[in-house]
């Protein structure tokens, strides 16, 4: 089957996040995401939603941060002042919260991770899950996981492109892989490519395409897709509906 190359495009993460937002969303102050080893799974939050060690959640005002693993966490606060490294117990969950509690160096620790999409007041990044780490008598609040998790997972449904509805019965769709690869549907030929996500930085490479032919208007709707999409240098994710934007104002809406 003959494969058509597309342009590949570098895009910039925007998101938005400290107490607040909708049902499924908080906002809060993050730090800069760093990248976790995959390794033992923590009790799952909701199902299909596994909690993997190591864990990190980071947060602002006073800056903090947090790395969760098998045997032992280190929380980092007050902007490094402080740290205090304890051990980590069997957690207990209910619904979409799990939560770890322990002690150490004459401190108290409990840490909450709620199943719940977050997103950093400072840097706009976005992560999987919100995060409150109680330090003896203090509240520290942010968010968990790695920006790469709020894309990876079932397909994104195609539902506007560039202010225009797609037809239900025949939408594309996109699917980012957690080994680095994105495959769609564009909507009537499958593409494939590879994709880098660092810190702020999402880009697509090795983009591909068949070249089955369909109706005009189908034919049509793909091209305006893939133009859209070559050209798209940030994205913004609120619940279940992302939206990828370009530099001069046109963007792809999708759903879960």
């Amino acid at each position: 089957m003959t494969r058509l190359p597309l342009l590949a495009a570098a895009l910039l993460l925007g998101g938005c996040a400290s107490r607040g937002g909708t049902a499924d969303t908080a906002t809060v102050n993050t730090a800069r995401p760093a990248t976790a080893s995959a390794a033992v799974a923590a009790a799952p939050a909701t199902p299909g939603r596994r909690i993997v060690l190591p864990f990190r959640a980071r947060g602002n005002e006073p800056g903090w941060s947090l790395d969760l693993g098998e045997r032992e966490m280190t929380l980092v606060a007050d902007y490094g002042e402080r740290r205090v490294v304890a051990p980590t117990h069997v957690p207990t969950t209910s619904g979409d919260t799990t939560r770890w509690a322990t002690s150490a160096q004459g401190h108290k620790i409990v840490v909450t991770v709620v199943d719940r999409l977050c997103h950093d007041g400072m840097s706009g990044f976005a992560f999987p899950r919100t995060v409150a780490v109680r330090f003896d008598e203090r509240e520290l609040l942010g968010c968990g996981g790695e920006t790469v998790d709020v894309l990876v997972g079932p397909a994104w449904i195609v539902r506007a492109i560039d202010g225009e509805a797609v037809p239900a019965a025949s939408p594309p769709s996109l699917t980012f892989g957690e080994d680095g690869r994105v495959s769609g549907r564009a909507p009537c030929n499958r593409f494939s490519g590879g994709y880098t996500l660092r810190g702020d930085e999402l880009g697509f490479s090795t983009l591909a395409a068949t070249r089955m032919a369909c109706a005009s208007d189908a034919m049509q709707r793909e091209q305006r897709f893939l133009a859209v999409l070559a050209a798209v240098r940030r994205f913004e994710r609120s619940g279940d509906t992302l939206r990828l934007r370009t530099e001069d104002g046109r963007a792809i809406v999708a759903r879960r």
